[in-house]
């Protein structure tokens, strides 16, 4: 058990793991089932705090805990499965950094009113809409970096104390 290296990672986008050169099978058992507890703690804090409007980015969270011969992983992220195209990680990601304030362009053309104000139409109405510029106003919701940033430190010590075991339990 000596000649094993460890090295433990912290990335942003929800991802902790262990490296090993050699990787004893109880100590891969015991680092899966505590990465496995980690991905969970993440992903119930993850969706805590993803912003809900329509619920679709939330019905998107995803959590999986990947066990390989030299490492084992725990990722929280976003699917976009189902959803219609890639836009969806664009999405998410202006939500969890912000829009830039550039202008875009919203294209012109028909438009079915079915109500005004607050009335009903008997039948659909149709206008035209004119082209026009607009700024998106998305404010920073770091979502995804502050549920990592928040659990970083116990991450590591939750690790490391489950490898101080195994050390232990080996030199026993």
């Amino acid at each position: 058990m000596s000649n094993v290296k460890i090295h433990i990672e912290h990335e942003s986008d929800l991802q902790a793991g262990l490296r090993f050169e050699e990787f004893p099978d109880e100590l891969r058992d015991a680092l899966r089932n505590e990465i496995s507890a980690l991905t969970r703690e993440a992903f119930g804090r993850y969706r805590s705090r993803v912003p809900v409007r329509t619920g679709k980015l939330l019905g998107q969270v995803r959590e999986a805990v990947h066990s390989d011969p030299d490492k084992v992983r725990g990722a929280v992220y976003i699917d976009g499965k189902g959803s219609g195209g890639a836009s969806d990680f664009a999405k998410a990601g202006a939500l969890e950094y912000g829009s830039t304030g550039k202008k875009f362009k919203v294209s012109g053309g028909p438009l079915s009113l079915d109500h005004v104000f607050e009335e009903h139409l008997a039948a659909p109405m149709v206008t035209i809409r004119k082209a026009y510029r607009r700024a998106s106003s998305i404010m920073e919701h770091a979502f995804a970096r502050g549920t990592i940033e928040a659990m970083a430190p116990e991450i590591k010590s939750r690790l490391e104390a489950v490898v101080s075991r195994a050390v232990a339990d080996a030199n026993d």
